[in-house]
């Protein structure tokens, strides 16, 4: 099996046989020697493009499929998502059917490469989700590759601690006025990607310095304005075994929601469309003409409550959502809006206006953007 690794690419890809056998080593791959470790999942997402009304799979597309299969070949291949879609040059009757065939001849192809039955998930979406104004970019399939991988102990991600630095990082949440603790939800960014968890009973989280040689938290609550810390890796030279660190949220009530339902973004990205501008500029005259306003911004998404989700896709959309948030407020502060008067949050799919969208218009509102005018609550010391 070890000879496996060291045939070339290019010559796997010529040897259909030999790859089928490759291909399902990598899916089946016995689980006995990480049973007693954490499961955690990435994602690896390519697209495969098709010609104007044509719905079998060209060579560099099988090309890329194998590869992307291929170089996945040292985790457990857990599901492997495939979503057909098309322009929208013809009717949306049609285009349903083709972008089902579409992805229906994928998944014929990933079958004869063995990949099991059981891994392969299929949904198709006609013309409804486009991503771009080049209609050829619109003509795809999205596979969306869901695998397993160890927890981040590895040695090459392990930083050499120094004698009489922090080995621990310890953060603790506190309500800002009564300094009671006050347990909280917060993100992590770390690698560029966004980790969602939440603050024990004690409204403690713990970080080993063996995993992380930084950190950026964003830590938020219902009723509260959020607190992002960072912590460099130089504010963790001290004498300590472990760092305290304490984190106040201060409380706010809602004074006024608006809802900003042309802030429209393209599927699977926190990328604006361009008709969204007037509505963004609209935010920021509000906030210009009232600079004593604080905001809450609320990014929404579309996943219509007749799909599955299962818990990678739960991620996914509050991952996706968070983003969209984030978009907004970005947005705001390259415009000159003060960054201590804004704070953001995902709140997933789970508050959509139309919860089973017929329309691509009311899946565009799903899509959506809140902003909920916001007054400290005071101290009442």
């Amino acid at each position: 099996m070890l000879a496996f690794k060291y045939i070339p690419l290019a010559l796997a890809l010529r040897r259909s046989a030999f790859l089928k056998v490759f291909i399902l080593t990598a899916l089946t791959f016995t689980l006995a020697a990480s049973v007693a470790q954490a499961q955690s999942f990435e994602r690896k997402t390519i697209s495969v493009y098709f010609a104007t009304d044509v719905d079998e799979l060209d060579g560099k597309a099988r090309f890329e499929i194998r590869k992307a299969i291929i170089d996945l070949n040292k985790y457990i291949i857990r599901e492997i998502y495939v979503e057909g879609h098309t322009d929208s040059d013809a009717s949306s009757v049609y285009n349903e059917s083709l972008a089902n065939r579409r992805a229906q001849a994928t998944k014929e192809f990933l079958l004869s490469q063995g990949v099991p039955l059981e891994r392969v998930k299929l949904e198709s979406f006609g013309e409804t989700q486009p991503i771009s104004p080049d209609k050829a970019l619109n003509r795809r399939v999205k596979l969306t590759i869901v695998y397993e991988i160890k927890p981040h102990n590895d040695v090459e991600h392990t930083p050499v601690l120094k004698p009489g630095t922090v080995k621990f990082v310890r953060v603790t949440t506190h309500h800002a006025n009564t300094k009671e603790i006050l347990p909280s939800n917060y993100v992590m960014v770390y690698k560029g990607k966004n980790k969602f968890a939440s603050t024990n009973s004690k409204a403690q989280c713990v970080f080993s310095r063996k995993l992380y040689k930084s950190l950026d938290l964003t830590f938020s609550k219902d009723g509260y304005l959020n607190e992002n810390i960072r912590i460099a890796e130089k504010d963790m030279m001290v004498g300590e075994d472990t760092l305290d660190v304490d984190v106040y949220l201060r409380p706010v009530e809602v004074i006024q929601k608006l809802r900003f339902d042309h802030i429209y973004f393209y599927t699977d990205t926190d990328d604006f469309k361009p008709a969204s501008k007037p509505e963004l500029e609209k935010l920021v005259t509000i906030l210009e003409e009232f600079p004593d306003l604080y905001v809450e911004i609320q990014g929404h998404m579309n996943f219509s409550e007749t799909r599955q989700a299962n818990v990678f896709q739960r991620i996914y959309n509050h991952d996706l959502s968070h983003r969209r948030a984030k978009a907004v407020y970005d947005y705001l502060i390259k415009r000159g809006i003060d960054q201590k008067r804004l704070t953001y949050k995902g709140l997933s799919n789970f508050r959509m206006i139309f919860p089973k969208p017929k329309t691509a218009e009311e899946a565009d509102k799903n899509k959506r953007v809140e902003v909920w005018t916001l007054q400290v609550v005071a101290s009442k010391d």
